[in-house]
């Protein structure tokens, strides 16, 4: 049987003359493919980067929503304050009036006995 000889003119081919072609053409198009594609080291590096980045943007949301609540509750509790003022004035403004009106019944009560007692018509 010929043996093959590494003359790339000798028409005979070996398997491994065919399996070292393969693997030098096969590691030159894996090497494009890694070039190409993230590396599974590389995509978890960028992974927890862009976790990182989202945690922080989450946290700063997060903060900037309880800074804001805790201004809008100082806010709500002033607007209260001033409604109970206002409602307390009101209130008082009411029992005067209701104290007046009273009064004023009692002298139109009064006006009319004494006119009645006189022989008086009031208009």
């Amino acid at each position: 049987m010929n043996q093959a000889s590494n003359n790339p003119n000798d028409p005979f081919v070996t398997k491994s003359m065919l399996d070292a072609a393969f693997k030098s053409a096969f590691d030159e198009q894996f090497e494009k493919l890694q070039e190409v594609f993230l590396t599974k080291t590389l995509l978890n590096a960028r992974l927890e980067e862009t976790e990182a980045r989202f945690n922080f943007r989450l946290d700063t949301i997060e903060s900037t929503m309880h800074d804001g609540f805790a201004k809008m509750d100082k806010k709500y509790d002033h607007i209260m304050g001033a409604i109970d003022s206002f409602m307390g004035k009101v209130e008082n403004i009411e029992a005067n009036d209701a104290a007046r009106d009273a009064q004023l019944d009692r002298h139109d009560r009064w006006h009319r006995q004494v006119a009645s007692s006189l022989h008086l018509k009031l208009q």
